[in-house]
């Protein structure tokens, strides 16, 4: 008697050999070579083709008992039937996979009827979601800020990123409800609107030969919505405004005058005064000279700058050297060691345990924290009362004089003070007040 023909063999069920080659396929990535369209895609293309092969898929078209239907309903849903330089599925695969699952179904295939019931519950689930997406965009049309954000986010992560969806039809409508919730406040949204026109202004580069293809309209765009983000205190946001403002605008870049000798950098100016910093350190000092613990009113520094350095100037200089009140805040990196050596946690607890000291009046003085912070931005390990200040190095050259400089805040420690280090760093912790360090001293004058 003539053997059956292999495919006539497979018209009562899939064998199991056929099995085996299906399972093959469905774990497929396990023998997979390293791919990239180089080296390992067109071998992978090769293995999958040949198990193709070896399967027969036309001979599992019409299986008595809807197992070789059932099979082709899970490649092509798969789209391990349409492989090429990896796994490409749209959604003409779905609508087949679904009709080869009818077919097995009504054959009674277990596994086709389990998964046509599958199938059937997520279809309802996924009515019901389309349905509270509806509610929801009528809440965002009526002016329901939280409800617009809510929705440009859903559509966001369900539409866009889904691979059988094109990004484009969906893109348009998740910006106008993020940028309504951005505009009406929505922190998440203005972030986000942020971080999507910076990769719109600054497409990413694929090789470091490539030229990078600035968009310069996403550039205001995405500065904009950092600064509203920004106006909250969200440290990470800052860190990001800070760090497209120098990849556009260049590092900060201060405007310098003599005066009294010297070479300082212009700080701030209003109307007819401004404050000045000495553009290289002056000389090396100590903090304080003497046992104990000092804050800048009690300092020798402090005596030494208002008194011997001050008188170094003519009399007609000292005459447009304006005698300023100094605020001095205290360092909530005292509060952050106490409560990590106390095991508290929490630094907001202990902002009594920092104290800040008396105001003073001063004709010279060193910058503090709060200022380097204004002025220069900040780096380092700093909690404020808004929230910890995350590294941004941004502005460390500017900062950088190539020798530790003193500031006039607290450093973390009992008897320490912040400095800036030569790197341009700030170190809120601090120094030893008895170290010797530069000194880079500020003054307000009149124009």
């Amino acid at each position: 008697m003539p053997k059956k023909k292999k495919s006539d063999a497979a018209r009562k069920t899939a064998t199991g050999g056929q099995k085996q080659i299906f399972d093959r396929l469905l774990n497929f990535e396990s023998e997979m070579v390293p791919n990239d369209l180089h080296s390992g895609g067109d071998i992978n293309g090769q293995r999958i083709h040949e198990l193709l092969g070896e399967l027969d898929v036309d001979s599992l078209k019409d299986t008595e008992d809807g197992s070789g239907e059932y099979i082709i309903g899970v490649l092509t849903e798969r789209g391990i039937r349409t492989y090429h330089w990896g796994y490409d599925r749209d959604i003409r695969n779905r609508e087949e996979a679904l009709s080869w699952f009818k077919k097995a179904q009504e054959k009674g295939y277990p596994a086709a009827i389990k998964r046509m019931e599958e199938i059937a519950k997520a279809e309802e689930a996924k009515n019901e979601h389309e349905s509270e997406l509806e509610r929801l965009r009528k809440k965002a049309d009526g002016g329901d800020a939280e409800a617009a954000a809510e929705y440009g986010f859903t559509i966001w992560n369900e539409k866009i990123k889904d691979r059988y969806q094109p990004a484009a039809v969906y893109l348009d409508t998740a910006l106008e409800y993020l940028t309504k919730a951005g505009e009406a406040g929505v922190i998440p949204a203005q972030m986000h609107l942020g971080k999507y026109y910076e990769r719109e202004w600054k497409p990413k580069v694929w090789s470091e030969s490539q030229p990078r293809e600035y968009k310069p309209e996403n550039y205001g765009k995405a500065k904009y919505w950092y600064e509203k983000s920004a106006a909250a205190g969200n440290a990470e946001v800052i860190e990001r405004l800070n760090a497209i403002r120098i990849e556009h605008d260049g590092p900060a870049i201060f405007e310098t005058i003599f005066f009294g000798g010297y070479k300082w950098l212009l700080l701030d100016k209003q109307e007819d005064k401004a404050l000045i910093l000495l553009a290289e350190i002056q000389e090396m000092r100590a903090f304080h000279t003497r046992f104990g613990s000092a804050k800048w009113e009690t300092c020798t520094l402090r005596k030494y700058l208002n008194n011997k350095f001050y008188q170094s100037f003519t009399a007609d200089e000292q005459a447009r050297i304006l005698e300023t009140k100094i605020d001095n805040p205290p360092n909530l990196e005292q509060a952050r060691i106490l409560a990590l050596e106390m095991k508290t946690g929490n630094p907001p607890d202990l902002i009594q345990k920092a104290p800040g000291e008396d105001d003073t009046l001063d004709n010279v003085f060193l910058l503090s924290l709060d200022e380097i912070d204004k002025y220069f931005n900040y780096s380092g390990s700093y909690y404020t009362e808004t929230g910890w200040h995350r590294f941004s190095k941004v502005y460390d050259n500017a900062r950088a004089a190539n020798e530790i400089w003193w500031l006039r805040s607290p450093g973390g420690y009992d008897r320490s003070v912040a400095v800036i280090d030569s790197d341009g760093s700030v170190d809120a912790s601090g120094d030893y007040l008895r170290y010797v360090s530069g000194v880079r001293p500020a003054m307000w004058i009149k124009l």
